[in-house]
């Protein structure tokens, strides 16, 4: 995304102690490391097949922009 973009990914979180957000980013790190060893060639292999403006996904049904 660029700076004039007016899309947004918003996450309301509650409060977070510390060693609660160390947890959650860790587990996002694992989380990301398997998803590329599983499914890697196939993200790629769609990155490639995409075009850059393109939306990664589609919005889902009931849900208003």
């Amino acid at each position: 995304m660029t700076a004039t973009d007016s899309r947004r990914i918003e996450i309301s979180l509650p409060h977070l102690d510390g060693a609660t957000a160390a947890t959650l980013l860790d587990l996002c790190g694992q989380l990301q490391v398997v998803l590329w060893r599983v499914c890697g060639d196939e993200i790629e292999a769609y990155w490639a097949a995409t075009d850059p403006a393109q939306p990664i996904e589609a919005p889902s049904p009931g849900r208003r922009r």
